[in-house]
């Protein structure tokens, strides 16, 4: 498990305006990012954000999100609303956004894991996949 950084992606940020304290934030995240990913790497654990929980503004969010770009990956999830969720720039570094239905955004989160938990198949959902597929092998 590695991370690595493509430089060859450019980052734009002309259009966020955060003051002193974001930029202090951002950096703060950054940096607690940063640990995370080297953590993973060595031990597996995995590690979550909800940036709708910090005291940050939209506009530091919008830059952070631009810092950390968006990068090959991208997933759309609907339940209850829906869920935008890509990969960013830095391999196994993760934004979930999730929208309610009248698709206004509720939640933002970074994780760091080799895929989101909420893309994860549950134990139990395994568990039924053997009767499904039966199903289908039945209707042929």
């Amino acid at each position: 498990m590695s991370s690595k950084h493509n430089s060859s992606i450019p980052i734009y940020l002309q259009d966020c305006q955060t003051t002193a304290a974001g930029q202090q934030a951002i950096r703060a995240i950054l940096i607690e990012i940063q640990q995370a990913v080297k953590a993973y790497d060595k031990t597996g654990k995995r590690y979550g954000l909800d940036l709708t929980a910090l005291p940050l503004s939209e506009f530091d969010i919008a830059k952070l999100l631009k810092l950390l770009g968006q990068g090959e990956i991208n997933i759309r999830l609907s339940t209850m609303g829906e869920s935008e969720i890509y990969e960013t720039i830095i391999d196994t570094v993760w934004v979930i956004k999730h929208k309610n239905e009248n698709d206004k955004v509720t939640t933002i989160l970074i994780e760091v894991g080799a895929i989101p938990d909420i893309v994860q198949s549950e134990i139990e959902d395994i568990d039924e996949i053997d009767d499904r597929i039966q199903e289908i092998l039945d209707s042929l």
